[in-house]
């Protein structure tokens, strides 16, 4: 007799457990059974993606063509100076003198020019200049 009651509790233990879980699941999930509720997220990102579409600086046009002038290391290396002198900002170490070029790469332009483009952004990305 013992063991059947200790049996129908166990089972009743159990039983109670696995409600309580189905509960807790329900709960939780319960936030995105509606399509209202998931399509929220969405048009609320697409407004955010709008308004910083719409807040984003314009680049400077490039007014002086690579190779054209010469600027110091510094200046090329912050990034507000940089979009503010109108160069290429994807190719600011066509803008350093021979001298700089060499000193800051430990190369000269030609041979920097022949390393594959992986190893030029690399090096780019070392020197602050990307």
């Amino acid at each position: 007799m013992e063991a059947k009651a200790r049996e129908a509790a166990k089972k009743a233990t159990n039983e109670e457990a696995a409600a309580s879980i189905y509960q807790e699941v329900n709960r939780e999930t319960r936030g995105f059974a509606s399509t209202d509720d998931v399509s929220r997220p969405v048009e609320t990102y697409l407004e955010r993606a709008a308004e910083t579409k719409q807040a984003a600086p314009e680049r400077a046009q490039v007014s002086i063509a690579p190779g054209a002038g010469t600027f110091a290391v510094a200046q090329l290396q912050d990034p507000a100076t940089a979009a503010s002198l109108g160069i290429d900002l994807s190719r600011k170490e066509s803008y350093l003198s021979d001298a700089d070029f060499s000193r800051v790469f430990g190369m000269d332009k030609t041979a920097f020019q022949a390393l594959p483009q992986w190893k030029q952004s690399k090096l780019k990305k070392d020197a602050n200049l990307f």
